[in-house]
């Protein structure tokens, strides 16, 4: 199980989950040969307090589990609406800052990877999965107090995300397009996780 998920970084900001119930678990050899981090309905990691203001960009790798109708990867801390949510709902990917901007390109299945790369800026926000064509619009103005991975920020196991998370980058800044192709390049080759 794991209590602490290190930030590589050296930022020191590490989520941490003392309670033995809501660790997520260690899984070996799940992609690529390399380990994943596996959560369940109850498992979340928190960081309180993370501030982060907009813009925000976040790229990361994760493994969709059996059930994609409303999950939740990335959210705000237990702050109420200092939050930046990544989300699936419906097959779909979402981010929300205040609103709910949807990726039009991609149906998620169950089970799969992908590489979802997020930026949070207000009228000017995007998501895009696997480096596809990216869907732009309007996510809203919210910055990110906190950090809950795994769950909502209300920590109650309403909207867990069931499945594997394998890396997060997040930047606390506005990456180029360029920049953004260069993380999630790096995520390909790492988990072995086909771009389009």
């Amino acid at each position: 199980a794991i209590t602490t998920w290190i930030d590589k970084s050296g930022s020191g900001n590490s989520p941490t989950q003392a309670t033995g119930a809501n660790q997520p678990t260690i899984q070996l050899g799940v992609q690529n040969g390399r380990r994943a981090m596996r959560f369940d309905t109850t498992d979340f990691l928190g960081l309180d307090p993370a501030d982060w203001t907009q813009p925000l960009t976040i790229i990361g790798a994760v493994i969709t589990g059996t059930d994609i109708t409303n999950n939740v990867q990335i959210d705000g801390g237990t702050t109420g609406t200092a939050r930046c949510v990544s989300f699936v709902e419906a097959s779909n990917f979402r981010i929300f800052g205040g609103v709910t901007l949807t990726d039009t390109a991609v149906t998620l299945a169950t089970s799969t990877a992908y590489i979802f790369a997020m930026v949070f800026n207000g009228t000017s926000s995007s998501i895009s999965v696997n480096n596809n064509t990216a869907t732009s619009g309007n996510a809203g103005t919210q910055d990110h107090g906190g950090l809950t991975l795994g769950e909502s920020n209300a920590r109650d196991g309403s909207f867990s995300w069931v499945g594997d998370i394998l890396e997060y980058c997040i930047y606390d800044a506005l990456l180029s397009a360029a920049d953004i192709d260069r993380v999630e390049r790096y995520l390909s080759s790492k988990w072995n996780i086909a771009l389009a």
